[in-house]
């Protein structure tokens, strides 16, 4: 993603949080930078220079909801001189691959589909009640080696029911700023596509080359944002320009 310019009349440092699971974070690559961290140097430093990770690995819906409403919560109100407060949300994988391997294990849990998406829309609430901005991002696919062909599976299935649930809603029941399609972009649209080792380290998290492809596709839409625009931003296709 190339440099581009601030819109015409923003004035202010925007105020941005990456929140969710170890796809936000460094996670099982220490030294490559997190795609939060990516966009530092992609967005122009003067008005985008307050970014702060607040995704912990593991991390599922239910509980990035909960340390949203704590009293320290990881969306604290706004600075009053900033133009803007964008929070970018990237969870759920977490939740299905726990939800799906319970089921097939025949072990009762509390988790859900349902539930995932009631946290979902409630975090969404509870950030524009303390003046952010949302802006949701779509599962990117993955697989575990070490669980059964059927949880693989099983998991896919319901990441892409999940992903259809947030492009039909975002709008309307999010009341989300926009959206970033990371299922689209075909190096992370299917199980094969995690097996390349050139985006994925394991199966399931980033190497840099993964994460600056999420960091231009969620710059991308922070830029439209902060024009005023509601994007949703789609990724490359197989065959686009792109191994």
């Amino acid at each position: 993603m190339t440099r581009r310019s601030p819109p015409p009349g923003m004035h202010g440092v925007i105020q941005t949080r990456f929140d969710g699971d170890s796809i936000s974070t460094r996670w099982a690559d220490e030294a490559a930078p997190a795609y939060g961290e990516l966009l530092r140097v992609q967005l122009p430093p003067a008005d985008w220079s307050d970014f702060t990770i607040v995704a912990v690995p593991g991390q599922r819906s239910d509980e990035m909801l909960a340390r949203a409403r704590a009293a320290d919560s990881t969306l604290p109100l706004p600075d009053p001189a900033s133009a803007r407060a964008v929070v970018v949300m990237l969870v759920g994988s977490n939740d299905l691959g726990q939800l799906v391997y319970a089921r097939n294990a025949g072990i009762e849990t509390p988790l859900s589909e349902a539930g995932l998406r009631s946290a979902v829309r409630d975090y969404c609430a509870c950030a524009r009640s303390r003046g952010w901005t949302v802006l949701p991002c779509t599962i990117i696919a993955g697989h575990n080696p070490g669980r059964s062909r059927t949880d693989i599976d099983g998991v896919d299935a319901a990441r892409q029911a999940y992903n259809t649930w947030l492009e039909a809603y975002w709008d309307t029941d999010l009341g989300a700023a926009g959206l970033v399609r990371f299922d689209t972009d075909h190096r992370f649209a299917t199980i094969a596509a995690s097996c390349d080792e050139r985006y994925y380290i394991d199966g399931v998290h980033l190497r840099e080359p993964g994460r600056a492809v999420l960091a231009a596709m969620v710059g991308s839409a922070l830029l439209d944002i902060a024009s005023g625009l509601k994007p949703v931003v789609m990724g490359r296709r197989a065959g686009a320009g792109e191994a």
